[in-house]
């Protein structure tokens, strides 16, 4: 995979930096059926639905839960970053292949600054980025969002199409890809779209292929 005309990387967080498998993301998703279990007085089955159209159609439960019940977003992001994040392990690999990359690399999440800042930090990698963009910064409006995209492509000065975003949610990647973007999904199921330039199962096997020879 040629790298020579990109000087920008930008790295989603959740499931796109460390592995699915260590389960933060459900531990999240419990937290935010208990959430709306609580705001609404419903089952924690009930609010897993309401969840789920959310996040199909505003593209975060927060933007969905914003829109209909009028939350306190701050409130919110810490109560479903409230986890137990011991699971996440340093990963010299990772790390290795990130300091390899000639670039800029910043990260762009849906999470929260203080959230991400703690997952960086167990990784061992939070200080390799040049910028952590995150909800608040984006005004709480989500990616896949077009503005969030431009918002972030103004502050950095850069060019789109010297720019490589790493997702694990191919429907993000659809902005980047439309912006003029190199696109990588971080996924172990295969998808065909075509607005995913490369898949690879982990960031590390990703990192692995493009640094080899350096």
């Amino acid at each position: 995979m040629p790298l020579k005309h990109i000087d920008t990387y930008i790295f989603d967080l959740d499931n796109t930096l460390y592995h699915p498998s260590t389960g933060i993301m459900d531990a999240m998703g419990i937290k935010m059926n208990q959430f709306i279990s609580e705001l609404h007085g419903i089952s924690v089955e009930e609010a897993a639905v309401i969840r789920r159209n959310y996040w199909l159609t505003y593209g975060t439960t927060l933007h969905g839960l914003m829109e209909h019940d009028n939350i306190d977003p701050v409130s919110y992001l810490d109560y479903i970053h409230d986890i137990d994040l011991a699971v996440i392990k340093e990963c010299a690999a990772t790390r290795s292949g990130i300091e390899k990359l000639q670039g800029k690399k910043v990260i762009f999440t849906n999470a929260n600054k203080e959230y991400a800042e703690k997952v960086l930090e167990r990784l061992g990698i939070a200080d390799m980025f040049d910028g952590l963009y995150d909800t608040s910064w984006a005004g709480y409006v989500p990616k896949p969002a077009t503005a969030p995209y431009e918002k972030l492509i103004k502050e950095l000065g850069a060019d789109p199409k010297k720019c490589l975003m790493l997702e694990d949610t191919a429907t993000n990647l659809k902005t980047a890809h439309d912006m003029g973007m190199t696109t990588v999904l971080i996924h172990e199921y295969e998808h065909n779209h075509e607005h995913v330039h490369h898949q690879e199962p982990c960031i590390i096997t990703w990192l692995d292929k493009v640094t080899k020879d350096k």
